[in-house]
């Protein structure tokens, strides 16, 4: 029997297998960057010279294709794999803060971009939801 280490030992249930702890990992970085996301649009009108209307239709184009698409995600995170699903909703993800972050160092970005970048992201977040929901029983030798 191979030696275990502390580490080892000390690990139990769910997490001493290795998908549920990359999931883990994933997910917290995920959820980091989906958390700050509406206070970063946010600074970035007001300090741009936005007004709250500004905001709100940011924060709007956000949540107008998460409402819109939620149904339709759940139908696809059924029919294709969901890790897939939840890679792809991720790395989109990532690439439209990507962009909304070079939009704000580069100066002032356009009302339109902000809004455009909060779109996807609210689009990612229906497709993620679902295929989230999914995968945990998937990757874990309880489910």
């Amino acid at each position: 029997m191979p030696p275990r280490t502390w580490l080892r030992e000390t690990r139990s249930g769910v997490l001493a297998e290795r998908d549920p702890r990359l999931y883990l990992t994933a997910y917290l970085a995920s959820m980091i960057g989906t958390g700050i996301t509406p206070v970063a649009l946010a600074f970035a009108v007001l300090e741009n010279g936005g007004t709250t209307s500004q905001v709100g239709a940011v924060l709007a184009a956000e949540t107008a294709p998460l409402v819109l698409l939620l149904l339709a995600a759940g139908v696809v995170a059924d029919r294709l794999p969901r890790r897939t699903v939840l890679v792809g909703s991720d790395v989109l993800s990532c690439a439209s803060q990507i962009v909304l972050a070079v939009l704000l160092f580069r100066g002032t970005p356009h009302l339109w971009q902000l809004m455009a970048c909060a779109g996807v992201l609210g689009a990612c977040q229906a497709f993620h939801g679902p295929a989230q929901t999914g995968l945990i029983p998937e990757i874990t030798s309880c489910g």
